[in-house]
């Protein structure tokens, strides 16, 4: 009949009842937040490591780039060497200053062209031929900013030109060519390189084809660009640029980053660095997608955890739910039954193990909100250390974060079994006759705290469970049992703290109480500070179905299978209670062991 009724009522769509509530949303809730937790974590250490990264890569661009532009200084400065003797006479057409410059761009792949222009424009001597032809360059910008007088300074870099001959792109690089009087005469050194260069060294870092690095002026003059190469002369960075904020700062750090927008949808990441010594920055674009999928990867795990742990939560809750609403139906039927029909004193004792049974199950669901805490914060500790196992650099490192693995998963296992246990049906429902065993009062005593850790009764609640002396007889009871009646009567001295408290429970050995037969008795003590009860209150507390909680939040049935164990095992219960002083449960039980 009860398996009938249980299985009738799992097979219905069950509504989420009142006193279950909360412990639904705790289903729900606990492993979002572990999550939402483990996802900022592991985004922290995600974007950590792409700066590392990212910092690595323009580092060896900035190395490769600044080797290419000492190139060009140190051809300039060759050139101005050799022909600081000369006069501009001797320069015009000079055969040993042509064939000078042949060698050294013949010896240097970076430098296309070499030339010194005279003051009046023309192009003294140059590598391509020993008699330059003859063409004005003073409206050229390289040539325009090294007037006369020119005190030697940075060396200028023009934006990309385009040949007129064979469309190749060019930078021109100039300095000035120095008078005896150490300042310029008006003459320019001159040399020229391909922006390819540059970006064939971008090619050999980049990881994927959306990331790229950039050459820029102070001015935002584009140099140099990969994957997409400088397509017009003169093109410079979009005014809305994110690298923008780079050329604007007064004194950039040796690297700085700058995001835009949602990296994990199409937001932008970009680090850059001034190149030493040149008024020029290095800009690197990260493709957004290596950042999403190193994120990704590394959530998959937490992610699943949570799910199966939300999984196990919604199922017990469901189960528990629907068992002790299906319980509570059929035990209710059969009380009524048996006690019109005048059923046996064996049946009636097995109707009153149920509704033991069916009220520990309810007190369990009332503490289920922090146990599913307690199973929370284990969760959190195994995903945690997961993470760190597999970034873990050595094995011994590995190995310490798997140990506290292995001890959370214990806890967790012991946990469940503890739940399983005081949930589990009671063997004489099924017909089996288990004798009782002597059980130690400090175990089970043991047993109920650990259930009861982690704030199972409230947060400000303080439960005190007192030694248990050496000397204290066993007693001959099913430890489940006991068990179920502590844990009822914690619950009810917590509901009678609304505001708070202390809860303590001690374990002292006495001889036999008036009304029980001689002999040693081990009397427990469940003591609450709250609120007490008035006289007409106490005058049926125990007795079975009365309450004074609100509906939905109590059965009755508490107190009045407390006193039905007492009885059943040969001893009593007793109640002391005053209105606002608080309320002593005490249980007297012989020493079986």
């Amino acid at each position: 009949m009860a398996e009938h009724v249980i299985r009738a009522a799992r097979a219905r769509r069950l509504p989420i009842r009142a006193e279950f509530a909360r412990l639904w949303a705790a289903a729900v809730l606990l492993p979002l937040l572990a999550v939402a937790a483990a996802g900022t974590w592991t985004w922290n250490n995600v974007m950590d490591a792409t700066r590392g990264e990212m910092a690595r890569s323009i580092d060896m661009v900035h190395e490769q780039v600044l080797r290419g532009l000492e190139t060009q200084e140190a051809v300039l400065a060759a050139i101005d060497a050799f022909l600081a003797p000369l006069g501009w006479d001797e320069i015009h057409g000079s055969v040993p200053a042509y064939q000078f410059m042949r060698r050294i761009t013949a010896a240097t792949p970076t430098v296309e062209t070499l030339g010194v222009v005279d003051p009046a424009g023309f192009i003294a001597a140059g590598n391509e031929t020993a008699t330059p032809p003859r063409i004005n360059l003073l409206f050229r910008d390289y040539i325009k900013a090294w007037p006369v007088g020119s005190k030697p300074g940075r060396t200028y870099f023009s934006a990309v030109t385009f040949s007129r001959t064979d469309g190749r792109r060019h930078v021109y690089v100039s300095r000035p060519h120095l008078g005896p009087d150490g300042l310029g005469d008006g003459g320019v050194l001159v040399a020229t390189f391909a922006p390819g260069n540059f970006e064939a060294a971008f090619a050999g870092v980049v990881q994927t084809r959306r990331t790229g690095f950039s050459l820029v002026l102070d001015d935002a003059t584009l140099l140099a660009r990969f994957p997409a190469p400088v397509a017009r002369e003169g093109e410079r960075l979009a005014p809305d640029d994110l690298a923008m904020q780079a050329l604007r700062r007064d004194a950039p750090s040796k690297i700085a980053f700058f995001t835009q927008g949602w990296l994990l949808a199409d937001g932008e990441l970009i680090a850059t660095r001034p190149v030493a010594n040149y008024t020029m920055h290095i800009i690197h674009r990260l493709d957004p997608a290596v950042v999403q999928g190193q994120y990704y990867r590394q959530m998959l795990s937490p992610t699943l955890a949570a799910a199966a742990a939300m999984a196990l939560l919604l199922a017990l809750t469901a189960r528990t739910q629907a068992h002790t609403l299906a319980e509570r139906a059929h035990l209710h039927q059969r009380m009524a039954s048996a006690e019109a029909d005048a059923a046996t004193a064996t049946e009636r004792a097995a109707f009153e193990a149920r509704m033991r049974q069916s009220e520990n199950i309810v007190a369990l669901g009332q503490i289920s909100a922090g146990i599913a805490h307690d199973f929370n914060n284990l969760l959190q500790a195994i995903i945690l250390h997961s993470e760190q196992a597999q970034a873990a650099p050595t094995l011994d490192a590995a190995r310490r974060a798997a140990t506290v693995i292995r001890a959370a998963s214990d806890r967790g296992i012991g946990l469940t079994r503890r739940l399983l246990d005081m949930t589990r049906r009671d063997p004489r429902r099924t017909g089996e006759i288990v004798p009782p065993l002597p059980q130690a009062v400090a175990q089970v005593l043991d047993n109920v705290a650990a259930l009861l850790s982690g704030g199972a009764l409230g947060a400000d609640i303080t439960l005190r469970i007192a030694p248990v002396p050496d000397d204290t007889p066993k007693l001959r009871v099913t430890a489940p049992e006991l068990e179920a009646v502590l844990i009822n009567l914690l619950v009810n001295a917590r509901d009678a703290m609304p505001t708070g408290g202390t809860i303590t429970v001690e374990t002292t050995t006495t001889d036999a109480p008036a009304g029980l037969d001689a002999g040693r008795y081990v009397r427990i003590d469940v003591r609450d500070s709250g609120i007490g009860m008035k006289p007409d209150t106490l005058a049926c507390a125990g007795e079975a179905f009365f309450t004074t909680k609100p509906s939905g939040q109590g059965t009755g049935l508490g107190l009045s299978m407390a006193r039905g164990f007492a009885r059943g095992a040969g001893g009593m219960l007793n109640i002391d209670s005053r209105e606002g002083g608080g309320t002593l449960v005490t249980i007297y039980l012989p020493g079986g062991g």
